[in-house]
């Protein structure tokens, strides 16, 4: 069973590629996820939810990607898609070249809230909590990202924090108010090694500022200047 943390506001899943070979007729050998035009409505009290619209993103095996958007725009939904615990309405979901159709349990997630994995011993699960508490917010986004890349795990990050994605990530998508779509992914090209000097860097500051401006365009941040 693959190890997974959770931040605060983040949650993360780690895959094992070696776990299981890629079917190279359906997906890219090398890609550990593939989604392609997955679209999710569900029925709420207030009427139909449109969540997710038409959204295709692959993630390369070893490779550490972070999700970013506001608030409801579908974040946590392809999480869930992904991990099998909800069902597509429509598209494609592909973990290492294996059609997602349930739970999966090559994989495992920690919620914010504080559940028991069923698929963990009930010691694991105390385990994981103190292994999470322990960590600083900083020193666990290191610990993530040192895992990815020195045990060729493949992360999936969300967050609200367009820092905390920059810092971590190898790309960061960009997703749109509801229903969520992918706006744009940023390449990230800050090198292998992360530390925290690297907040610092001008190269940091313009993927901040490329991303914050994407949002600034989408209107979820609004900038107010006196006069």
């Amino acid at each position: 069973m693959n190890e997974v943390l959770r931040t605060d506001k983040g949650r993360v899943d780690t895959l094992d590629a070696s776990s299981c070979n890629a079917n190279a007729d359906s997906v890219d050998a090398k890609s550990a996820v593939a989604v392609r035009n997955v679209t999710k409505r569900f029925h709420s009290r207030k009427g139909e939810v449109h969540a997710v619209d038409d959204v295709s993103l692959t993630i390369d095996a070893g490779e550490f990607v972070s999700i970013v958007g506001p608030s409801g725009c579908g974040k946590s939904t392809m999480l869930n898609m992904i991990a099998g615990l909800i069902p597509v309405t429509h598209g494609v979901i592909e973990l290492l070249g294996k059609p997602v159709r349930g739970p999966v349990h090559d994989l495992g997630i920690v919620f914010q809230q504080h559940l028991l994995l069923p698929w963990r011993t009930i010691l694991n699960n105390v385990l994981l909590q103190i292994e999470v508490r322990r960590l600083t917010r900083d020193q666990m986004g290191l610990d993530f990202h040192h895992l990815s890349r020195e045990e060729g795990k493949t992360v999936l990050f969300i967050t609200h924090s367009i820092s905390e994605a920059v810092f971590l990530s190898n790309r960061v998508v960009v997703m749109s108010p509801r229903p969520g779509k992918v706006e744009e992914i940023v390449q990230i090209d800050l090198g292998r090694e992360r530390h925290f000097e690297l907040r610092d860097e001008p190269e940091f500051a313009q993927y901040t500022r490329h991303i914050r401006r994407l949002f600034e365009r989408m209107g979820v941040l609004v900038e107010h200047r006196g006069v």
